[in-house]
């Protein structure tokens, strides 16, 4: 059944051929000292049709602009992780740009405001999880001659006592001057306990932060016995899971904003504009361009390139409540039989376009009613002769050839003709 659906797309893309070419919507920025240039090179291309965008009418400032997208860039280093998809916003900008921007980064701010907490509890969270794994680590060790986490996470007298943990090939053979220090290899890491003044412990932290140890903070809520500690830390280790997806939905949550991805489409589509434009072009104002084009945007940006304008091509979504013109594909054989189809106008876009079609069916009828060589001789040197003076002849010339192939499979010509004539 495979054939049947590759038969069947093919089909389509015939049926596709004969039809009128859709139009797409586009919109430039192009400076505004460039405007007429602009619109002359887009006219000459002959696949533009130019329509006012009520919804934006003002120039776009690139200097006013510049500073909110700078700042947009860092909301989104610190929360990109934390927002929806989404892309350029596809109804393109709906007012004045740094009104827009104003508004987006207001309303990014204030989502900040609302999705910090957040994530500050889930940090601390995470760093409690992350402490408690490693004393479990720790405790479940068989070396029975380390100090009890109980002793460790409780004062006695002036002395600090702390714990370490680094990555297990790691060695920290460095000594600390009036300070007691422990080895306690265990499977994953290697664990060092301090005992010693508090200032030579500040001092011990910023030395072992870079042999790449960290200092694992100890609850003073365990009991006493090692049995214990294990379970209490299980325990506290299921309450933060759960804690953790609690805050994990409460992020979630966030991301269902309406405003959000609307702010943020915004910004990122300044934020396009703003890297697009030409190095040159940076401190002037640009003219906003919309219309229907059935060209590519490659082409049309090369067009304007060449041309030396610095204009910003897009081609986004077209705006709801507008209807998209339609344009004929212009083959150069369908070009001699556009008489027949423009007493028509130009067909929808689920309308065939008979151009096509014409390109066989007008040739080989007039070929089959008016097959004669001589006659299909002169009309073709007459026709070639008139080829650039009437442009709606064209078609003749394909027309008489037929004439003249029909004529000769048939043996049918004036010549032919009147020597029967004068035999009979």
């Amino acid at each position: 059944m495979a054939w049947l659906a590759t038969a069947d797309e093919q089909l389509k893309k015939i049926i596709a051929s004969f039809r009128p070419q859709r139009a797409r919507w586009f919109e430039a920025y192009t400076p505004q000292d460039e405007t007429v240039q602009t619109l002359e090179a887009l006219a000459k291309t002959g696949t533009v049709e130019l329509e006012l965008d009520p919804k934006l009418s003002v120039p776009l400032d690139i200097a006013e602009v510049r500073d909110a997208v700078h700042e947009f860039k860092i909301l989104s280093d610190h929360y990109h992780n934390y927002w929806p998809h989404y892309g350029l916003c596809p109804t393109g900008l709906s007012g004045p740009p740094e009104k827009i921007a104003r508004t987006a980064l207001s309303h990014l701010n204030a989502w900040a405001s609302r999705i910090d907490p957040v994530l500050a509890e889930t940090a601390a969270l995470q760093r409690e999880a992350d402490d408690l794994a490693l004393l479990r680590e720790y405790v479940t060790g068989s070396d029975e001659s380390a100090p009890n986490l109980f002793t460790l996470a409780h004062p006695s007298g002036l002395l600090s006592k702390c714990i370490f943990c680094c990555p297990r090939e790691q060695m920290l053979d460095v000594r600390f001057r009036d300070v007691m220090k422990g080895e306690f290899p265990r499977a994953a890491h290697r664990f060092f306990v301090v005992i010693g003044l508090p200032e030579r412990i500040s001092e011990i932290e910023k030395i072992t932060a870079a042999h790449s140890c960290q200092r694992i903070a100890i609850p003073e809520w365990l009991p006493q016995h090692t049995p214990e500690q294990q379970a209490r830390i299980d325990t506290r280790l299921e309450v933060i899971a759960g804690e953790l997806k609690v805050l994990q939905q409460r992020a979630e949550t966030l991301k269902d904003d309406s405003g959000l991805v609307e702010a943020l489409g915004n910004m990122a589509l300044l934020e396009w504009y703003i890297s697009h434009v030409p190095a040159t072009a940076t401190n002037r104002k640009f003219c906003h361009v919309t219309g229907w084009t059935t060209d590519t945007q490659p082409r049309l940006q090369d067009i304007l390139l060449n041309a030396g304008l610095h204009a910003i091509l897009r081609f986004p979504p077209e705006p709801s409540g507008t209807a998209a013109p339609v344009r004929v594909r212009e083959l150069w054989c369908t070009q001699p039989f556009r008489v027949f189809t423009s007493m028509f106008g130009t067909p929808e876009e689920n309308e065939i376009d008979p151009s096509g079609l014409l390109v066989l069916i007008v040739p080989l009828l007039y070929g089959y009613m008016f097959p004669d060589i001589g006659h299909g001789l002169v009309l073709v040197f007459v026709s070639a002769a008139l080829y650039h003076h009437w442009h709606d002849g064209h078609f003749l010339v394909p027309c008489d050839i037929f004439a003249v192939l029909s004529a000769s499979s048939s043996g049918n010509s004036s010549v032919s003709r009147a020597r029967s004539h004068h035999s009979g």
